[in-house]
């Protein structure tokens, strides 16, 4: 059996990676299609679809999966290539920054020169290394680098080239049309009329993978993601679900039919075999997947809504049906023509009814009954809307959607829908506390916090409404959080305005993890009053810093990111918090803490504001403290920070009210 090790520590960060807190982060790359291999002597590098890249060892077989978190400074790869002279190999970035890798002691020297220069073509074509130096085609010429010192020799503008050589003293690159232009390194390659015509073949020879991409194959099995885009996701009883797409009122937005869900162990994509479709559609029209929701009433059974056909019902990993023009009252944005039906923003409400959004159509709220009818719901406000991207219940049963564009003169706001009264209210502007009047462009995302606040991302800054109740009415204000500055004066500012917020998901603890568009990842305390983290790509291994959905393991406290750049998660320290305290779901581990485990010691299976004391079995007390949702962890240190000493512990928690207790107990082991 292959052993498979995500390198997180050790070699490859040696005195390079200025990044914080690897160990806690994990990336979630596909490896599934392998595109290019290099080999390195010991060790073989792979190249997969999506930029994803890892190393195999031949005498030990053990695999390395290479990102941000293990000290590159990229996270997709475009190209590589291999200076044996070196031990060097190549990387180059879709951004194009360039990593050099030694290949014997993992040590990165990066260089963002190209990456940095406002003048460049970000337009990369080719990479060809010989000897210590490599050549990079691009859309407006060549890139030459003397690896072995990490420089730039020069920047040819040749025009688009394709590919490039170094052979027998002089510089050869092929033109996108074809032809080949000549230059000796004798010559000033800086000089246009330096670089004669010679032909249209390349000489030498490109570098041959075919052995190294057989070992690779033969070796290795596709692991990870479908894919390593997410655009929205979602945890589900134990589970995470994923979408490859996004609606798009522009129908500009392509992407495959790719539907994922991971437990935690292992990835799986829903099937692709859509020939039992009711009325026949092309496969090749089930694109841009918008949103997935499991029914509450069967686990093995997703419903996938898509920016294209409409909602597909899956059933254990496999198409079971779609609901279209025959046999749903769902409407095309064309007339007659089953592939322009833009769906989004799934939903089930308490009843197991499954909300959706028929975008661009009059009647774009759309229900589908727990008994399988169906009923539409027409609002003048909403007419029109052709990007709606979700719907929330509020804890009384409102419905909120989240509307990022309107066509023609409309704009994009927040809506709200009274099921009881049947009222309702659309706002693009409104009124803060403090008297200041906003507009909004776009409403990104919502989502209904522990205490059933409305917290809102749009495209004017993060704004939550305190009651729900009150949006309803013509008085009502919106709240923005105020953050003091504590500089000695009475100032504060406004949490995240004029930040475009794009996601927000709650953990156990009521703490808010939010996501903006080229801003990073913020969490904050449950008030919003304190930023607990700013994870951005300069200080933390964060692919992008502009966030698509944030998803939280609400039994682990994983929180899962995806950004325009793929997938990673962050080991949270909050769960869901349970409603009763029980003996039976007091979970402690590890149990016996050992010197070869991570230091921290998580109880689970709390309530929300539990009380937790640890003592020694003489009932001397070393740690007190408070749950963070249904989960605490404890260093094992005593009030001063000293390591507590090697014996067994009673762990008693209280619930917040101290009408019930529990005990458990641990045992330290120095």
């Amino acid at each position: 059996m292959k052993r498979l090790l995500i390198y997180i520590a050790g070699v490859l960060l040696a005195s390079l990676s200025p990044l914080s807190l690897p160990a806690q982060w994990t990336y979630h790359s596909s490896y599934i299609n392998l595109t290019d291999a290099a080999d390195c002597g010991t060790l073989v590098y792979g190249l997969y679809e999506g930029g994803s890249l890892l190393s195999y060892d031949r005498q030990t077989e053990e695999v390395r999966f290479l990102n941000r978190a293990t000290g590159l400074h990229g996270t997709a790869v475009l190209y590589f290539d291999y200076c044996p002279d070196l031990h060097n190999l190549v990387l180059l970035y879709d951004d194009g920054d360039i990593d050099l890798l030694d290949t014997r002691n993992g040590q990165i020297r990066n260089m963002p020169q190209y990456m940095q220069n406002p003048d460049a073509s970000l337009s990369l074509n080719s990479l060809w290394c010989s000897g210590s130096q490599a050549l990079i085609c691009t859309g407006q010429g060549l890139i030459h680098i003397d690896v072995a010192n990490a420089t730039v020799l020069g920047y040819y503008p040749v025009g688009a080239s394709k590919a490039a050589r170094i052979h027998e003293g002089s510089l050869y690159v092929q033109l996108q049309a074809g032809n080949v232009l000549r230059c000796s390194l004798k010559d000033n390659p800086l000089d246009a009329s330096q670089w004669k015509p010679a032909g249209t073949v390349l000489p030498g020879s490109a570098r041959d993978n075919k052995e190294a991409l057989a070992l690779l194959k033969a070796n290795l099995k596709p692991y990870g993601p479908a894919s390593n885009k997410h655009q929205k996701m979602r945890w589900t009883n134990g589970r995470l679900l994923s979408v490859a797409g996004k609606v798009d009122g522009n129908g500009k937005e392509h992407n495959p039919a790719i539907v994922m869900t991971y437990d935690g162990n292992d990835w799986r994509q829903m099937g692709t075999d859509f020939s039992a479709d009711p009325e026949k559609m092309d496969p090749s029209r089930f694109d841009n997947p918008s949103d997935v929701i499991e029914d509450p009433a069967d686990s093995s059974r997703l419903f996938v809504s898509y920016s294209s056909v409409g909602l597909v019902q899956y059933e254990a990993g496999r198409f079971k049906t779609r609901y279209g023009l025959t046999n749903s009252p769902l409407v095309s944005l064309v007339s007659g023509r089953n592939d322009y039906i833009r769906l989004s923003a799934l939903a089930f409400d308490e009843q197991q009814n499954l909300w959706m959004i028929n975008n661009g159509t009059d009647s774009l709220l759309v229900c589908r009954r727990a008994d399988g009818t169906w009923k539409k719901y027409y609002f003048a406000d909403l007419e029109g809307s052709t990007e709606v991207g979700y719907i929330v219940f509020d804890h009384d049963g409102r419905l909120w959607i989240a509307d990022r564009r309107f066509a023609g003169a409309h704009r994009g706001g927040i809506f709200c829908y009274d099921r009881q009264t049947g009222k309702s209210r659309f706002r693009s502007s409104f009124t803060n506390d403090d008297g200041r009047a906003y507009t909004i462009g776009a409403c990104y995302t919502l989502a209904c916090d522990l205490n059933g606040q409305i917290w809102a991302g749009t495209d004017g800054g993060l704004f939550v409404v305190e009651s729900p109740a009150d949006y309803l009415s013509d008085d009502f204000l919106m709240l923005q959080i105020k953050v003091p500055r504590n500089d000695g004066t009475n100032y504060a500012d406004y949490l995240l305005s004029g930040v475009a917020v794009t996601a927000i998901t709650v953990d156990g603890a009521n703490r808010k993890w939010i996501g903006t568009a080229d801003n990073g990842l913020y969490f904050v305390s449950a008030d919003g009053l304190q930023t607990i983290h700013h994870f951005t790509t300069k200080n933390s291994p964060l692919p992008s810093d502009y966030i698509y959905s944030v998803a939280i393991d609400d039994v682990s406290g994983e929180v899962y990111i995806a950004t325009a750049a793929g997938l990673v998660s962050y080991a949270g320290d909050a769960t869901a918090p349970l409603p009763t305290l029980d003996k039976s779901n007091l979970h402690i581990y590890p149990n016996p803490l050992r010197p070869e485990h991570p230091r921290l010691i998580s109880i689970q299976g709390l309530t929300q504001d539990a009380e937790v004391k640890i003592a020694t079995l003489g009932g001397q007390a070393v740690f007190r403290g408070k749950s963070l949702g249904g989960k605490l962890q404890w260093d094992a240190c005593d009030f001063q920070g000293n390591p507590c000493a090697s014996g067994t512990y009673l762990v008693l928690v209280t619930t917040d009210d101290g009408n019930t207790s529990v005990a458990g107990k641990l045992a330290i082991v120095r």
